[in-house]
């Protein structure tokens, strides 16, 4: 007994639900941050080129356009393939975009660029992120997602090295270079580490946390492997259409236009307003320290319930937009310190717990086909943020409307959520 005992506390000790936990991170922080550097790149690229705010936005806009038409059937490819694999191809694809971005020449050839971009990212981040780790944690589930989800917060604070590689290798050679990183590092790191399910180390979901007797029937458990005609049974689209996943929908379109507003659009803003690009980036990276302290908090959720959450997010989400879109040069500087990071803070309330919502009202057969299309939803509105306040901002000449509007997408969310959580929830299998 007391041998087992040990045998037992031995494997736990070195469970490697916690290296899959730590890769997603640091995969998901480098490929978030290289996709998410528009903003750094966008005034060097659209000077070079003679490009308005709306055209060069409207790169971003593209990739979540590719993004969001491959989501669904991303979904459907990581239920059935082996998801080590898949992510690496993505990843190989992330960085064949980049290299293909330090030969642009053209518009189309930069939208181009950021379409393959994203359907990389498609198999590499979000998605796989969600079916991963629901393998590996199940009883801890908030607790990794909390925490991975704490690597899009960590993506700007990376960011704030790209202007000095820009400074001393030109935006082309900076792509080459971000090209290296993925392909040299991130890819080989992922092939190697990465794992599908715990029974392919002969070990359980929530090892750490079960009793020996627990832990013995959970590995049991792990060693079942479905087949894969029976996954298929359960793969319908009739989810689509409902109400429940409409609203949904709207909850993720609005945060999802929210964020990529703010992700393209931020760092131009404070430099129209005099800040160097050094402070841009260093402004981008107090936004997702924010972004990473509201994920954190986010897990309050699972005490004072979704909708309090949510609303702690709305609240604080439409006073930072509001500082955003009245900062000029004129205005206090705290203003878009406390902007930025308030945007920060209020998308990493809301976003988790959307992603909660959805598996408080999905969770069970079929949930990759459901989580691929909302992902498919956020894609397709999240294209919008940054090409619609490119466009306000050309025909303003500044970003007082286009900020609002990111207010309003809150406050547009709010309304979705209250209404989804006066609906019961259903009982899946």
């Amino acid at each position: 007994m007391i041998a087992s005992r040990y045998q037992m506390s031995k494997e736990l000790r070195l469970w490697y639900g916690w290296v899959i936990l730590l890769a997603v991170f640091i995969i998901l922080t480098v490929t978030v941050g290289i996709r998410n550097s528009l903003g750094v790149f966008f005034k060097d690229i659209s000077g070079e080129f003679g490009w308005n705010r709306a055209q060069t936005a409207a790169a971003f806009t593209m990739g979540m356009l590719g993004q969001g038409m491959v989501a669904p059937f991303a979904g459907w490819v990581l239920e059935r393939f082996n998801m080590r694999w898949v992510i690496g191809a993505g990843i190989f694809v992330n960085g064949a975009a980049l290299i293909l971005g330090a030969y642009i020449g053209a518009l189309w050839h930069f939208y181009a660029m950021y379409f393959l971009l994203s359907l990389g990212f498609a198999f590499t981040a979000n998605l796989p992120q969600v079916q991963l780790l629901s393998n590996w944690f199940v009883l801890k589930r908030g607790l990794a997602m909390g925490f991975s989800h704490a690597a899009q917060g960590f993506a700007p604070i990376v960011n704030i090295f790209t202007p000095l590689l820009i400074a001393s290798l030109g935006w082309r050679g900076s792509y080459l270079a971000l090209a290296g990183i993925v392909l040299l590092f991130v890819l080989p790191f992922a092939l190697t580490l990465l794992r599908d399910h715990p029974r392919e180390k002969r070990t359980a979901p929530d090892a750490p946390f079960l009793t020996s007797e627990e832990f013995s029937r959970a590995r049991a458990r792990a060693a079942v492997i479905v087949p894969v005609d029976k996954e298929k049974e359960t793969a319908s689209f009739s989810f689509f259409f409902t109400r429940r996943f409409m609203l949904l929908g709207g909850i993720y379109g609005s945060i999802a236009y929210i964020f990529t507003a703010v992700l393209v659009h931020l760092i131009p803003h404070a430099t129209d307003q005099g800040f160097s690009p050094s402070g841009g980036a260093a402004l981008f990276a107090l936004y997702g320290a924010a972004l990473v302290a509201g994920n954190g908090l986010s897990a309050v959720s699972d005490r004072i319930g979704r909708l309090r959450t949510y609303m702690v997010g709305v609240v604080c989400g439409v006073a930072a937009c509001y500082l955003l879109a009245a900062f000029t040069r004129a205005s206090p500087e705290w203003w878009i310190y406390a902007g930025a990071m308030g945007v920060g803070f209020a998308l990493g309330f809301v976003r988790p717990t959307a992603s909660s919502l959805l598996a408080d009202h999905f969770a069970g057969r079929g949930f990759g086909l459901v989580n691929g299309c909302a992902m498919m939803v956020f894609s397709l509105i999240g294209a919008l943020g940054p090409l619609v306040t490119g466009m306000l901002f050309d025909a303003s000449g500044n970003y007082y409307s286009g900020f609002l509007l990111t207010g309003v997408m809150f406050i547009t969310g709010a309304i979705f959520v209250v209404s989804l959580t006066r609906m019961p929830r259903e009982e899946r299998a």
